[in-house]
């Protein structure tokens, strides 16, 4: 009877601990779910703010843990890119894809419409949502 009893409880203990689970497993999603509309307007923002030469202002969307990006360097790499891919002409479609490694993010992928072509904008955003990278993509 007694090692009945002690099943019932240990049952009744873990029972309750397991409860909580889903609970847990599934905030993380709703938190990407709330991130992605701000990555995407984010990774707008900057290209929209490269693209019209607004490059302290395109800094400031950047994580500020990373000095290596500059207004400079940012103006450099976006005359770098003009040079190849000529003017941009139009920016499209932007989807969001949650980033799967331990640090977390998102990636912002923008469909934009340059003089020698179509190519694809990759920008990454930390999981406060500021801009680490961009790269471009033919598509």
């Amino acid at each position: 009877m007694k090692i009945r009893l002690i099943w019932a409880v240990a049952a009744l203990a873990l029972g309750t601990a397991l409860s909580s689970v889903p609970a847990i497993a599934q905030a993380p999603p709703a938190v990407l779910t709330a991130q992605a509309p701000d990555a995407a307007a984010t990774a707008q923002s900057l290209i929209s703010l490269l693209s019209s030469g607004d490059y302290a202002a395109a800094r400031n969307l950047y994580d500020p843990a990373n000095a290596t990006v500059t207004s400079e360097t940012l103006r450099q790499t976006w005359s770098d890119v003009v040079a190849v891919h000529g003017d941009l002409q139009q920016v499209g479609e932007t989807r969001t894809v949650p980033l799967e490694n331990p640090v977390g993010g998102t990636m912002a992928i923008v469909s934009a419409q340059f003089a020698n072509g179509r190519r694809s904008i990759y920008i990454t955003l930390n999981p406060a949502g500021q801009a680490v990278s961009f790269d471009l993509v033919e598509e």
